[in-house]
């Protein structure tokens, strides 16, 4: 596969569909364009992390992103997902392209993370 040099190319190489393309890179830009956070390509995936901490995470599929913001994030918004309609896991939830963004949860479980792990000095959190 090789290294992903940056978001252009990790869309390029995970999202064949350039309308769905089109709607990860959006949302991708809009985090990095609202929220004081580095984007870094780890793991095969678009990362967001402050002061070298993880953030969030997204990570695409064919029919769908998904968004990793950690799981004490995940069971603390766990409701508000379910409002959202968005499918979950422990570790995620999942958007599919087709569907409307709920901008302004992603920016409740942002600022939730930023303001949790102010401070902190490892990237994942400690179970």
């Amino acid at each position: 596969m090789g290294y992903i040099k940056d978001l252009e190319d990790y869309g390029q190489r995970f999202i064949k569909e350039e309308s769905n393309r089109k709607v990860f890179l959006d949302l991708c830009n809009w985090v990095k364009n609202n929220f004081n956070l580095n984007l870094e390509i780890k793991y095969n995936q678009p990362m967001f992390l402050m002061d070298g901490t993880f953030i969030l995470a997204f990570s695409a599929s064919k029919n769908h992103f998904s968004v990793a913001p950690e799981v004490k994030a995940m069971e603390y918004f766990k409701d508000e997902i379910s409002l959202a309609k968005y499918e979950q896991t422990t570790h995620l939830f999942r958007i599919k392209y087709k569907d409307e963004i709920n901008y302004h949860l992603l920016t409740r479980i942002i600022e939730y993370n930023m303001k949790d792990k102010k401070g902190y000095t490892k990237f994942w959190r400690e179970t």
